[in-house]
């Protein structure tokens, strides 16, 4: 709590103030990162399935913003490990909420017929599998990519497989 002080310029007090205990200060920046994962709730009225899953994923952010990303789930996946209060907590705050959010969108457009899905819980997990793996890997570290735009190639070729499946070529594209 004296780093964080420190680094926010403000006394421990008020750090205190602001935040009672050091798991209200870790549960604040838990649901910040969120955010930053999974832009959810959000209008994405009138978009495509999958420029709405774009946006919602923030495919396209910036190198400094994906970098950041990728070291919070870095750093976390090691803390947790170390820590299980900590990885319960990134748990409940991050993984839950986020899956929860995906999972009430999903449901929202599958009840307005355009997601066809029977178990919106599942294909929102499936779809968090599928992105996530592709910004970090289990054990911690960075995900081996030659660059951001193949990992933001890779991301997008995750949504069209979610979106339209492995079957037939959607009438769009053909």
């Amino acid at each position: 709590m004296n780093e964080v002080a420190a680094h926010c310029r403000v006394s421990k007090r008020t750090l205190y103030e602001l935040f009672p205990s050091k798991a209200d200060l870790l549960g604040a920046i838990i649901e910040r990162h969120r955010t930053s994962m999974l832009a959810l709730p959000g209008d994405y009225a009138g978009l495509s399935l999958s420029i709405s899953l774009e946006r919602i994923f923030q495919i396209d952010i910036s190198e400094e913003d994906d970098e950041a990303r990728a070291a919070f789930l870095n750093l976390t996946i090691v803390e947790a490990a170390r820590y299980p209060e900590v990885g319960e907590m990134l748990h409940r705050l991050g993984g839950q909420r986020a899956h929860a959010l995906l999972a009430e969108w999903m449901e929202t457009e599958r009840q307005a017929g355009r997601l066809f899905i029977d178990d919106t819980p599942s294909a929102a997990r499936i779809l968090m599998d599928m992105m996530f793996g592709a910004i970090v890997t289990k054990t911690g570290a960075h995900a081996e990519w030659p660059g951001l735009d193949a990992r933001k190639d890779y991301m997008r070729r995750c949504i069209r497989i979610f979106v339209h499946g492995t079957g037939n070529r959607p009438a769009s594209e053909t």
